[in-house]
């Protein structure tokens, strides 16, 4: 290599891993009725779950290219990762009509892939045995996925449905795509009211209200050392990505929010009503807005996902830690080989266009694979800890 170059590495794998599901999930199963026994009577019940007795295992073919490069004697280096995976013969549970005796049916329900770009670097702006140190790491991140195949007869399956928002697989869609009921417009976008001047949610179509995983997700570290003291801080930044508030869902129901302080107040919404001839007029209708007719009404209000959809973009700053190494001249006369004291801040810092709490606390819980719902969670509270290391 010139020597600009210090370190050159290319890499690629590919792999193949199979996936089986959780044991007895195939076939018709029984299990205990609740509450048990009854007047002394145990009770089964057939499992609203059934498992495709021809189930095949899932696999996962995945791909993956990187370079690493360092330069100007390792004080600048950078690492490249493309990867692309598909999974084929996906297990889950697909939905089924109550008339069949079951809500469920476990089968291998087609094929999607993923596919993303990771890029990492750091940079040595100063860089001193004896004095100051400064060096700025950057991380960039972007992950897309695609349904690539529905085979169960249907061309989407329904993931999730929650307060009126669907997270399901659309044949050709996207993964985290996200669907809904609107408000009854016309073509040109207005609002349409009913014969008593209230809007009202289309529940006859389900439209597509946008996709919950961000464009990309970005963090930029600086990190300063002065001989035995030290000081860092992390930004952090998620671009994109809608959200479902599930808190605000029961806030207005529950008439909590500033919005719902107009009730027993008379409006005239904006938009548009039928006139006697089946044109569309501008609406002039009155009405008493009450929690029965509109806040805590399903046909009108609170489960139009307009109302709650959000942008769940957020910049923080996630951690600042200061620490102090004790000199050596201190630890003669003990065992000690070093001691550091360190004091970190968390989440000290979140500016995002969500209303709610935090748009980072899934509903689901962090571990699941479920996207675009928030709320009802306890979020990241802002921490301080102390903390003394002792090398021996």
């Amino acid at each position: 290599l010139p020597d600009l170059f210090s370190f050159l590495k290319l890499r690629g794998s590919y792999s193949i891993v199979g996936k089986d599901a959780s044991p007895y999930k195939v076939g018709t199963y029984y299990g205990k009725t609740f509450p048990i026994p009854f007047n002394e009577v145990v009770g089964y019940r057939q499992s609203t779950y059934i498992g495709d007795e021809n189930l095949k295992p899932e696999f996962t073919t995945s791909k993956e290219f990187g370079i690493e490069l360092k330069m100007f004697n390792d004080r600048f280096g950078i690492d490249a990762t493309y990867y692309n995976n598909y999974i084929k013969d996906m297990i889950l549970p697909v939905p089924l009509s109550n008339a069949t005796g079951a809500a469920r049916f476990l089968t291998n329900a087609g094929a999607i892939s993923t596919k993303g770009i990771e890029l990492t670097s750091y940079l040595d702006v100063l860089k001193s045995a004896d004095g100051l140190n400064w060096t700025i790491g950057a991380n960039w991140s972007n992950n897309k996925g695609k349904v690539e195949e529905i085979n169960t007869g249907v061309d989407e399956i329904a993931i999730m449905d929650l307060r009126g928002v669907q997270y399901k697989y659309v044949q050709g869609g996207n993964i985290g795509d996200l669907y809904g009921y609107k408000f009854n417009r016309t073509d040109e976008g207005e609002l349409i009211v009913n014969s008593v001047g209230i809007p009202e949610v289309n529940w006859d179509t389900s439209v597509y209200l946008g996709n919950a995983l961000p464009d990309f997700i970005a963090g930029l570290t600086n990190d300063f050392s002065y001989k035995g003291v030290g000081f860092s801080f992390v930004w952090e930044w998620k671009k994109g990505g809608k959200v479902i508030d599930i808190s605000k869902n029961y806030s207005i129901g529950n008439g909590q929010l500033d919005e719902t302080n107009n009730r027993y107040e008379q409006v005239v919404f904006k938009g548009v009503k039928e006139d006697a001839d089946g044109n569309y007029v501008t609406n002039d209708i009155p009405v008493e807005l009450t929690a029965r007719n509109f806040y805590r009404n399903w046909k009108s209000y609170r489960f139009a996902p307009e109302v709650y959809l959000q942008d769940a973009s957020w910049v923080r700053l996630r951690n600042i830690s200061l620490y102090y190494n004790l000199p050596k001249s201190l630890l003669k006369k003990s065992f000690f080989r070093d001691v550091k004291l360190t004091l970190t801040g968390n989440n000290l810092f979140l500016n995002t266009p969500y209303r709610g709490w935090d748009p980072e606390s899934n509903y689901f819980g962090p571990n699941s694979n479920i996207f675009g719902y928030a709320g009802l969670r306890t979020p990241a509270v802002k921490s301080y800890n102390f903390k003394v290391n002792f090398t021996f």
